[in-house]
Parts: C-alpha cells; sequence; structure tokens
C-alpha cells in the first residue's frame, strides 16, 4: 500500500495488513519488516505455519528487525497502529 492511499483514508482508519509465511518464510518476513515504514495507522499481523511442539520465536526475531513492536497475538488483544502481530 503506498502513502498516497495510506494517506487519503479517514484520519483515525487503522488499516490491517496481513502477511502470510511459510515455515520457511523467516529470511523473507524479516526483509519485509526491515522495510516496512513505521506508521501510526498500519497494523501488519503475521501468519506463519509454525510447528505445535515447539515454543515460537517467530516475534522476537523479527523485533530484532522492525522498527514496529513486534509482539505474539494473544487472546482478548486489540490491533494497534505501529504494530506488528
Amino acid at each position: 500500500m503506498d502513502a498516497v492511499h495510506v494517506e487519503s483514508a479517514k484520519q483515525d482508519t487503522l488499516i490491517v495488513v496481513g502477511i502470510a509465511a511459510s515455515a520457511g518464510g523467516l529470511e523473507a518476513l524479516t526483509l519485509l519488516l526491515r522495510a516496512l515504514p513505521l506508521h501510526q495507522r498500519l497494523s501488519f499481523v503475521v501468519a506463519q505455519h509454525l510447528s505445535p511442539d515447539h515454543p515460537s520465536l517467530l516475534a522476537t526475531l523479527l523485533g530484532r528487525e522492525s522498527q514496529m513492536v513486534v509482539r505474539e497475538a494473544e487472546d482478548g488483544d486489540r490491533l494497534s497502529g505501529a504494530r506488528c502481530w
């Protein structure tokens, strides 16, 4: 989404961007998050296939590469801007 579209939306509108990746997508996600702008009206939601047998370090690894706060979503969380879930 380019800046023109983001800026033309209502000022209080939160824009949610969904990103999906396979289990081998860590490198691509890392490159993407490094390049994404920090924008108060953009919230990014990442869905990645992970093993149910191991705890995920995805949020920690991606958080090291992003200007945004990156955290694992929990039940009841509310999306907010300048965040990656």
